[in-house]
């Protein structure tokens, strides 16, 4: 709006827009319900597996209030006072988590269009986000807070040129009963992975995230638009040197 707008104000003068700038997107749950099958957020895909003793299922992603004592998981409500080890790009998470994201024990505790009684599968499972829909040339991952996130569990980023980078928890694991927040480019030397299409959680047993953290570009101004801002701002410039 604010290029369009421009567009039609260089007829009578100048307009300088201002630079485009990326937008940062916070993912915390905090505006869901305990309980809540999620299967995306603010634009982003969601979707999980569960593993069981016959090998992976379909999953589902659920909330889990760890503020909630009626909760079945007395791990997760006790994870987030409990600093996780420290390790470079890993710091303690500020205050209290809340809403997490868990794959949901199916077997013990079924839902319906809802979970009454959230409860984390303790073989664990993936949990996968999908950025396609909102940036088809990937996002950059700043941050995301883990909980229980142990050292044999991985993150795996797919990334727009068919490529991937697996992130292995034996370089940060959080550890049981623990939360953390792991910073990328803190991690990774410096530099925060950009063009990431898709995140992928793997555990064994219990796990859950709770805030994840990214950029997304900005859209650049269409090759055709550029071209006609560039020529009302001559328009502009010849008119004003006219006056």
């Amino acid at each position: 709006m604010v290029r369009v707008l421009c567009l039609l104000a260089l007829v009578a003068g100048v307009c300088v827009a201002p630079a485009a700038q990326a937008t940062t997107i916070v993912l915390d749950f905090e505006d869901v319900t305990n309980g809540q099958i999620l299967t995306s957020s603010q634009g982003v895909g969601i979707s999980a597996t569960r593993r069981t003793a016959a090998g992976n299922e379909a999953g589902l992603a659920v909330i889990f209030d760890t503020a909630n004592t009626a909760n079945s998981d007395a791990d997760l409500q006790a994870a987030p006072f409990n600093a996780g080890v420290g390790a470079v790009g890993v710091t303690a998470p500020l205050g209290r988590h809340s809403q997490v994201l868990i794959i949901q024990n199916s077997d013990q505790n079924p839902c319906g269009t809802s979970c009454a009684t959230p409860n984390d599968n303790a073989r664990g499972g993936v949990l996968s986000f999908d950025f396609t829909a909102l940036a088809r040339e990937g996002v950059t991952l700043r941050a995301v807070d883990l909980l229980e996130f142990r050292s044999d569990y991985t993150l795996t980023l797919d990334l727009a040129d068919g490529s991937e980078m697996v992130l292995s928890g034996a370089g940060f694991g959080i550890g049981d009963d623990r939360s953390g927040t792991l910073d990328f480019a803190t991690y990774l030397g410096g530099t925060a992975p950009s063009g990431v299409v898709g995140l992928t959680m793997t555990a064994t047993a219990s796990a859950a995230i709770d805030t994840l953290t990214f950029d997304v570009a900005a859209v650049p101004l269409p090759q055709s638009l550029a071209a006609l801002a560039l020529a009302l701002t001559g328009l502009a410039l010849v008119r004003h040197r006219g006056v």
